[in-house]
């Protein structure tokens, strides 16, 4: 593992390691999942995926600008409909099932209401932590697919995501401490789609149909919202492998540069004058372009995509919402992530020529 590598766990590592997640020790090797439980996951595996890559006109500098339409993704419309069905899989190959276990998630409410949605299929009961800040309508699309959401306490579980992970983490210390009491209560699994390695695999199909789209065409620059480094690392990294010259460029906002300072120590502060906000600065503020940077997360695939960036840009609120406005006006109604990208490719346009220019456009404006 290089050292810019950020150690992430997988369901193998976890047999390997002698982990007992959640006290809980799994079976001695792989449990073999039964046939027509198998065919229902290949079922479900088969929703996702094949999403349309399209061009976005009015770049200047004759360069080209290509969006891979995640947000359109079945059932719920982002890239996360592909990480699921893999994910769960991956845990009930440790032993995890509907009977003994509930599974919970934490999420600026992006993943959750895939989450819900596949777990719903397989027959789990799920429950979803979300950021207080979070928008009503990130709320209702993660209700309609989960049993059950919990919103953290800002004051006692802190802001953001950060919050969310925490108000998680007391559950399943909770549920821990009354199973001693109650052994026959079901036990909560966090299935942790940010930290774990199976959450990269989808990328790896994602840049082949990419490749396939493009006909030829060879791309200069990727262009990846930071957010917690999957799409980012994983895309990043499989694209690098398939177009060896292309540039890998790491977007996040100016209210949440993490990846930026992993990048640049010491140039925000610089050039702002200031130093980043932190999670206790963040408190009583709104949570715009959720999933665009969590403070006070460590999450391993971030810290690993600092080591193939070739480059990190910072785009303001203004500049984002401005760039939402152009994209709804070309008929794009697609969210703040997805603007956020729009605008840093627009920038880079203005310093480059003839060039191809690929970003996401991860999901819709209505969970905004």
């Amino acid at each position: 593992m290089k050292p810019h590598e950020a150690k992430a766990t997988n369901a193998k590592s976890i047999l390997e390691s002698g982990k007992k997640p959640l006290g809980w020790k799994p079976e001695p090797g792989l449990v073999r999942i039964p046939g027509e439980r198998e065919k229902l996951f290949r079922e479900l595996s088969k929703i996702p995926g094949r999403t349309p890559l399209v061009e976005i006109q009015g770049i200047p500098g004759n360069n080209k600008l290509f969006a891979k339409m995640e947000c359109a993704n079945r059932p719920t419309g982002s890239h996360y409909d592909r990480i699921y069905p893999v994910l769960l899989h991956a845990i009930e190959r440790i032993g995890v099932n509907p009977q003994g276990f509930t599974l919970v998630e934490n999420s600026s409410g992006n993943a959750t209401p895939a989450f819900g949605w596949f777990a719903r299929k397989l027959g789990y009961e799920t429950i979803a932590f979300l950021p207080a800040e979070l928008t009503e309508a990130r709320r209702r699309l993660t209700s309609e697919q989960c049993d059950k959401v919990v919103l953290a306490n800002e004051d006692g579980h802190g802001w953001g995501v950060f919050g969310a992970a925490n108000a998680m983490k007391e559950a399943l210390q909770k549920n821990r401490e009354e199973r001693k009491a109650r052994p026959e209560q079901k036990r909560l699994y966090c299935v942790n789609h940010s930290q774990v390695t199976e959450s990269l695999g989808p990328m790896e199909t994602m840049a082949r149909e990419i490749e396939k789209q493009l006909r030829g065409k060879k791309p200069d620059f990727f262009l990846g919202v930071a957010g917690n480094g999957t799409i980012l690392y994983g895309l990043g990294k499989a694209l690098k492998k398939k177009f060896g010259k292309m540039k890998v460029i790491a977007v996040e906002t100016t209210e949440r540069p993490v990846l930026y300072q992993i990048k640049y120590p010491g140039k925000y502060e610089k050039e702002y004058g200031k130093e980043p906000a932190s999670v206790e600065d963040m408190k009583g503020k709104g949570f715009f372009a959720p999933g665009t940077g969590a403070l006070g997360i460590d999450f391993p695939h971030l810290r690993s995509a600092a080591g193939i960036i070739d480059r990190a840009m910072l785009i303001s609120r203004e500049e984002t919402e401005k760039a939402a406005g152009e994209l709804k006006a070309k008929g794009h109604e697609v969210g703040h992530t997805s603007a956020m990208s729009y605008a840093a490719a627009r920038k880079l346009a203005k310093e480059r020529k003839n060039a191809a220019i690929l970003i996401i456009f991860y999901d819709n404006m209505d969970r905004y």
